[in-house]
């Protein structure tokens, strides 16, 4: 082509695709430009103008939170991005894009799995991708009470006895087990009883190894009782017994 001219350039997509953008070397092109179509260049040197298309997004995907009753926006929320961008509830993806979902757990609760077009991830992250493939995706994020493990015990059962009750805040306190799963919500009380001519020395993470490192914070000699108000995944509570020390005078 003679230069100087002017040409246009018209890209027409397949059906299922869209025009993108245009890729032009060895001509400088606004930006803005490589976006238009058609486009007109005036010719100045030889040059290679190439159309670029895409997947038109004609695939919906659609989500939600909901916990392991089935009680919709119970437990957190949750939201979506596509390359950085928000994602909304019912919005179209192209083959290929990922989604990456987000989940926000209220307190007390937890990402339990993912549920993908019916299916169960067996996946507990806080984040899931979907890679769209089809012409329609649902993602439920499931949330569940978050629990920890109590195991309590002391040193010899001849020397005293460790109880547990746990209740919510302003319900009645019921009885546990060492071992049991406790919503983490949940006040733990514990309550040592001596056997005759036994006293608490001290209350401890650990039931082999009672030393200062192991010794639960904030708890003293001859402290009976021991409260405790946030779980961890797993909570050990210990305590060590001894003989009331006598002396002659």
């Amino acid at each position: 082509v003679r230069g100087g001219r002017e040409i246009t350039f018209t890209a027409a997509p397949d059906a299922g695709m869209k025009f993108a953008d245009w890729k032009v070397d060895r001509v400088t092109v606004p930006e803005d430009s490589l976006k238009e179509n058609p486009l007109t260049l005036t010719l100045e040197a030889n040059v290679q103008v190439t159309a670029v298309f895409a997947q038109e997004p004609n695939c919906q995907v659609t989500f939600g939170a909901e916990d392991i009753s089935g009680s919709e926006n119970t437990g957190g929320s949750l939201r979506a991005s596509r390359n950085g961008e928000p994602f909304r509830n019912g919005d179209k993806g192209a083959k290929g894009d990922k989604i990456v979902f987000t989940a926000a757990s209220d307190k007390n609760y937890r990402v339990k799995t993912w549920m993908v077009d019916g299916a169960d991830t067996r996946i507990s992250e806080d984040s899931y991708t979907l890679t769209v493939s089809k012409d329609s995706h649902e993602v439920r994020v499931i949330y569940e009470l978050a629990t920890g493990i109590v195991t309590f015990g002391g040193n010899d059962a001849a020397m005293g006895e460790v109880t547990a009750r746990t209740a919510k805040d302003g319900q009645e306190a019921e009885a546990i087990t060492s071992g049991t799963a406790v919503p983490s919500y949940n006040r733990v009380t514990f309550q040592a009883t001596p056997a005759e001519g036994y006293l608490v020395e001290g209350w401890y993470s650990s039931a082999d190894t009672c030393t200062d490192e192991t010794r639960i914070k904030g708890t003293k000699y001859e402290q009976n009782e021991y409260v405790l108000d946030g779980l961890n995944d797993v909570t050990n509570v210990y305590v060590k017994f001894e003989e009331i020390p006598s002396y002659d005078i």
